[in-house]
């Protein structure tokens, strides 16, 4: 467990509170917090923040999936604003968690598994801004990626590493709940890798054998393993043999193979949901659901063939970049709210700030989802995955060199670079603008500030990030 130091524990945060118009034609200004219906809070919204690890938004049945993946989601769902096409900025688990933290882009926030540096004290997080609003906080995550050392330590007053998914964290949040200063409010950041490739036999290995819900007996002949390898090793020296052109996925699987991998997948999502569910008739019971401002999302996707590959190593395409987002208001129940147009990671931060009476830091690069909601569309008219762009209607993969119209083509498959060279020189003025903007805020920032120090990772950690298929 981490305690971490504030840096900003002199910061005071006195901008003016926003009227939470989730459900009303338009928002106003107010001068403290309010819910949905412009009453003003007696007391501080809680905040519980839930990062489910590798979960792709189309296996949830609340998106659409024809199995019943997510029913107590759905129940939350019900109650919720749903954003129908939210993406994350790029990355895997370290840089994308980072821009949920600092609303900052992966290139403008630099932390990632290769730049081996932490985030520098100077920057400002979510946890910051409510610690410094007397919000008590608290995190419980699975570690690896995003260990408290990266700085996602930064601003809680616990910071826990538990591992064991939320099988082993829900009961220890739980407990952090019971023993809070009830006068406070707070902020609980739940992570887990429980849908994530295990390190186990099988590739995605849940407690107990909830896996199995949909994937039953497996082929003949297939327990996980193949080549000495099994679970997540021999999905990412598959992907290995793929990318260096040795072989073709359907040369190292049978298509009955890749099908039990991916229901194996869709069980650990079932049981996640289940896990959750039970976690929320907790707080009902104790009275705190309703005070309580709760976000649902994930980091990325996973793959499972669709591109000819496994795991989350492409980037990019809808099935690792299109990931959940569900908000659940404060208040009364409401009915489900669909929100369409694009919506990304980094405007997450800003979002739970005017949700809760705060302004976001002006160096943020998202913008609050409020005004969204009330329209029921966003106006983002793009989501910037690094060189990969998505506007509102095509996906463009500038190193790649791959245009797809995800209106005709939502698989994409049909690559129309060739074919389009105006649209293609138009994306591309669009990704180097992009891209130069980041490089510009990182530079100033580094300018202004010392450099933050390297992260090095223990044995242990390191022996974690195997078994996750992370570091080989």
């Amino acid at each position: 467990m981490t305690t971490a130091p504030n840096p900003h524990a002199s910061l005071r945060v006195t901008l003016p509170g926003i009227a939470i118009c989730l459900l009303a034609v338009a928002c106003e200004r107010s001068p403290a917090p309010a819910d949905s219906d412009g009453a003003p809070f007696s007391v501080l919204p809680n905040l519980l923040l839930i990062s489910i690890d590798t979960l792709r938004a189309d296996r949830l049945s609340l998106y659409g999936y024809s199995r019943p993946t997510s029913p107590r989601l759905d129940q939350v769902a019900a109650e919720s604003i749903v954003f129908d096409r939210f993406y994350y900025n790029g990355g895997g688990t370290l840089p994308s968690h980072m821009s949920l933290f600092t609303a900052l882009h992966p290139a403008t926030h630099g932390i990632g598994p290769e730049s081996a540096k932490t985030l520098e004290p100077e920057r400002l997080t979510l946890t910051e801004a409510l610690r410094a609003r007397g919000y008590a906080t608290a995190a419980f995550t699975d570690g690896g990626w995003i260990a408290g050392k990266f700085g996602f330590a930064q601003g809680f007053d616990e910071y826990h590493e538990t591992g064991g998914g939320f099988a082993a964290s829900v009961p220890k949040a739980e407990a952090w709940l019971a023993g809070r200063a009830p006068d406070r409010p707070f902020f609980l950041f739940l992570h887990s890798y429980d849908v994530h490739s295990s390190w186990k036999s099988l590739p995605y290995d849940c407690p107990g054998e909830a896996e199995l819900d949909f994937a039953g007996h497996p082929p003949e002949g297939f327990n996980g393993c193949k080549r000495g390898l099994c679970a997540s090793t021999l999905l990412a020296d598959s992907n290995a043999r793929v990318q260096a052109g040795a072989a073709r996925l359907d040369d190292l699987f049978s298509p009955a193979e890749l099908r039990y991998i991916s229901d194996l997948y869709d069980g650990c999502v079932r049981w996640t949901d289940a896990r959750l569910g039970d976690f929320f008739d907790g707080l009902r019971g104790e009275g705190l659901w309703e005070n309580t401002l709760v976000v649902i999302l994930s980091d990325h996707g996973e793959e499972f063939g669709e591109h000819g590959a496994l795991l989350h190593d492409q980037g990019g395409y809808e099935e690792l970049a299109r990931i959940p987002l569900l908000i659940k208001p404060v208040g009364p129940r409401r009915a489900e709210r669909r929100v369409d147009g694009l919506a990304a990671m980094v405007d997450v931060m800003p979002t739970v700030l005017d949700l809760l009476g705060s302004s976001a830091p002006p160096e943020v690069q998202g913008s609050s989802l409020v005004p969204a909601i009330a329209e029921r569309r966003t106006r983002r008219p793009n989501v910037h995955m690094y060189s990969v762009l998505r506007d509102g209607r095509f996906k463009y993969f500038s190193d790649e060199r791959r245009i797809f119209d995800l209106a005709a083509d939502p698989g994409e498959h049909a690559n129309l670079f060739a074919g389009r060279p105006d649209l293609a020189a138009g994306l591309e003025r669009t990704v180097r603008d992009l891209i130069a903007v980041d490089h510009a805020a990182a530079l100033d920032f580094s300018r202004r500030n010392p450099l933050a120090p390297p992260a090095t990772l223990s044995e242990e950690e390191a022996a974690r990030l195997r078994s996750l298929g992370y570091v080989r």
